[in-house]
């Protein structure tokens, strides 16, 4: 339920209408990262090792989607930087 309240906070980022958006989806980015790291794959690696089983992909097939539109976001933005 954590990465749902991130993902939405994220996602109400975008499409930017304002600079202050535009920060804000660069810090939800930065949190999620944070929280991929110190909840989400030890949480994986818990229950792959109590269960044998694979039940978090989805939660990383969320996280992998929002982390794909912050990376092409950021590639046309440095793209526009050197123009």
């Amino acid at each position: 339920m954590a990465l749902n309240e991130l993902l939405y906070h994220f996602w109400q980022c975008v499409p930017f209408s304002n600079q202050t958006h535009e920060k804000k989806f660069i810090e939800m980015k930065e949190t999620l990262d944070r929280f991929h790291c110190n909840k989400l794959q030890p949480f994986h690696d818990r229950v792959s090792r109590e269960f044998h089983h694979d039940l978090t992909s989805h939660l990383f097939n969320k996280l992998e989607s929002a982390l794909a539109r912050y990376n092409n976001w950021y590639r046309k933005k440095q793209l526009q930087c050197k123009n």
